[in-house]
């Protein structure tokens, strides 16, 4: 399992690869994490919030991009930094679950929108998940 950041122009691409849909969807949002706070989600600090997120997508591709942007904005409203996924249940199709995080005082970086273009869930040759993600800063 692997997260690469990428260079985009007034962007940040994420590219992830992980053996299973759930580990892609925890790892989108770990990685969305890092970018809204350094390193934020790589601390030990005690996730005392958690928001659940159900959703239903037309496919996979747009199930991640909606549920990194209902991420995104209970970041903002809850001013937390969602970190974790438990209790998740997820198809092609759906997905439900919790997410966690702790507050936090400010972001290092502005997230405006997790953005479709370029967006693709797929499987590799290796039979792992992967997933482009470009986020609008």
């Amino acid at each position: 399992m692997a997260i690469e950041y990428k260079a985009h122009t007034a962007d940040v691409q994420m590219v992830i690869t992980a053996k299973s849909l759930e580990d892609l969807f925890m790892l989108a949002l770990k990685g969305m994490g890092n970018i809204i706070c350094e390193k934020g989600c790589d601390t030990t600090a005690e996730r005392t919030s958690s928001e659940t997120i159900h959703l239903e997508g037309t496919d996979v591709t747009n199930l991640m991009i909606d549920f990194l942007s209902d991420a995104l904005s209970l970041s903002y409203i809850r001013k937390t930094l969602f970190c974790a996924i438990r209790n998740i249940q997820i198809t092609e199709n759906s997905i439900k679950c919790e997410i966690s995080g702790y507050p936090i005082q400010k972001m290092d970086e502005e997230i405006k929108a997790v953005t479709y273009h370029g967006a693709r869930v797929c499987k590799n040759e290796k039979d792992e998940w992967t997933v482009s993600i470009i986020f609008d800063i």
